[in-house]
C-alpha cells in the first residue's frame, strides 16, 4: 500500500498535482483493508483520497461507513454521513443510512430503525425490499423482536410487500426460537398470500419439526418439497436424517443415508458428522 501511495505522491509532483494511478486502484485498496477490519490502513487511503481530490463515489464513502460500523463507532459513521451532505463528498444512498442502522445494533445502542428510515425518505432516498430484508434480518438476529414486527409494518405502509426473503427470515426465527407451530403457521401464510416457498422455507420447518420431535410433521414437509417440485438438497435430507435418529429410528435413517446416494446428490461432512453421532448414541446401527 505505500508503495503505491509513494508512487501517487510521485505523480502528484511530476504532473503538477495530478495522479494518474486511476480511481479503481484506490478503491480496491480500500475494499480490501476494510473487509481485512485494518481500520487504521483503510483512513490512510481514504484521507489520502479526499486530500488529493481522487474521484470519490459513494460506493467509497460506504466502504469507509462500513469500516466504522463493524467498529461499533456510531459516532464515526454519523460524522462521515455529515461530512459528505455538508461538503458534498458524494449522495448518500440507503445503503448508507443502513450501515447507520448496522453502526447501532453493533454498539448496542438502542435506536428506533424507523427513525433512521425516516431519514432516508426525508432525504429523498428511495427504499427497496432487499433493504428491508437487510434490516429485519439484523433485527432477528439480536432478538428484536418487536421492532422486527415494527419494520415489518412500516414497510407494509410503504406497500413493499414481504417476498421469500422476508417470510424466510421470520420462519427462521420462530424455528430457532423453537416455536414450530409459528414456523409452520408463516409457512402457510406465505402460501397464502402467494409467495413461492423455496427449499430454504421448508428446510427450517422441517427442522423445527425434527429438533421438537415430531416425525410425522417433518416427514410431512419432506414429502411436501417434492410434491411442490422443489429439489430437495443435502441439507434435507440431513435434517430429517437427524430427527429420525436422535430418536432412534436407525433403519430410517440408513434408508434416507442410501435415498441420498440414489439422488444426484452426494452425502457432505454434516451427513458424516450426523451419522458418527448417531453412531454414538446408539453404539451400532440395527
Amino acid at each position: 500500500m505505500q508503495a503505491i501511495l509513494e508512487r501517487a505522491d510521485a505523480d502528484v509532483v511530476r504532473y503538477g498535482g495530478i495522479s494518474v494511478l486511476p480511481p479503481a486502484i484506490f478503491f480496491s485498496l480500500l475494499n480490501c483493508h476494510v473487509k481485512l477490519q485494518q481500520t487504521d490502513s483503510a483512513e490512510l487511503i481514504w484521507e489520502y483520497m479526499l486530500s488529493q481530490g481522487i474521484g470519490i463515489s459513494i460506493a467509497s464513502v460506504n466502504l469507509m461507513l462500513q469500516c466504522y460500523a463493524s467498529l461499533g463507532r456510531v459516532d464515526m459513521v454519523q460524522a462521515l454521513m455529515k461530512k459528505c451532505a455538508e461538503e458534498g463528498i458524494a449522495k448518500l444512498d440507503i445503503q448508507s443510512f443502513v450501515t447507520l442502522i448496522d453502526a447501532y445494533s453493533k454498539s448496542g445502542q438502542t435506536v428506533s430503525s424507523l427513525e433512521v428510515l425516516d431519514r432516508a425518505l426525508q432525504s429523498d432516498i428511495p427504499l427497496n425490499i432487499r433493504i428491508f430484508n437487510h434490516i429485519i434480518s439484523g433485527l432477528a438476529k439480536n432478538g428484536k423482536f418487536a421492532e422486527m414486527i415494527k419494520v415489518l409494518v412500516f414497510m407494509q405502509e410503504k406497500e413493499f410487500l414481504p417476498n421469500t426473503a422476508t417470510f424466510n427470515i421470520i420462519i427462521d426465527l420462530f424455528a430457532k426460537q423453537g416455536d414450530h407451530e409459528n414456523a409452520f403457521a408463516m409457512l402457510d401464510e406465505m402460501i397464502k398470500r402467494g409467495v413461492q416457498p423455496n427449499v430454504v422455507s421448508y428446510n427450517t420447518v422441517l427442522g423445527a419439526y425434527g429438533r421438537a420431535g415430531m416425525l410425522s410433521q417433518a416427514q410431512d414437509i419432506f414429502d411436501t418439497i417434492d410434491k411442490m417440485g422443489i429439489s430437495r438438497t443435502v441439507t434435507t435430507y440431513n435434517l430429517l436424517i437427524s430427527a429420525y435418529g436422535f430418536q432412534g429410528h436407525m433403519q430410517t435413517v440408513l434408508n434416507l443415508f442410501e435415498q441420498i446416494q440414489d439422488t444426484n446428490l452426494s452425502p457432505d461432512r454434516n451427513t458424516f458428522a450426523v451419522m458418527i453421532s448417531l453412531h454414538g448414541m446408539h453404539d451400532c446401527y440395527d
